[in-house]
């Protein structure tokens, strides 16, 4: 990201491959993850200290007029240093047109810090 002359920070959306690693306190990493851009993870957040949520969409391609599902995964961190996932699907919940009206990306959300490419 770029910071513009009106202060806000540009955001290249053309980048949205993205790697989520999780160490412990002495940096070793024992989970990784990866989304490519056909993913549809939007967000990722931390909720507690052990557990984190990521929420994303897609179209059904089958049914690409009607049908948009949401998603959200829950990644737990163990205490021996593993984690589990779970995910859950919603199908059917919403419109194309809804669809393109939510903002799951955190940028989105800032528009008084953030703009887009």
């Amino acid at each position: 990201m770029k910071k513009q002359n009106n202060g806000k920070y540009l955001f290249d959306s053309g980048d949205i491959d993205s790697i989520l690693y999780i160490a412990d306190r002495r940096k070793n990493i024992f989970f990784s993850d990866s989304w490519g851009s056909m993913s549809g993870i939007d967000s990722i957040y931390w909720l507690t200290d052990t557990i984190l949520i990521a929420v994303g969409n897609g179209v059904d391609n089958e049914n690409v007029e009607k049908s948009v599902y949401l998603f959200i995964k829950v990644y737990t961190i163990n205490k021996n240093n593993t984690v589990d996932i779970k995910t859950y699907n919603y199908e059917k919940a919403l419109t194309p047109h809804e669809r393109n009206r939510i903002k799951l990306r955190w940028l989105e959300q800032r528009s008084d810090y953030f703009e887009f490419n």
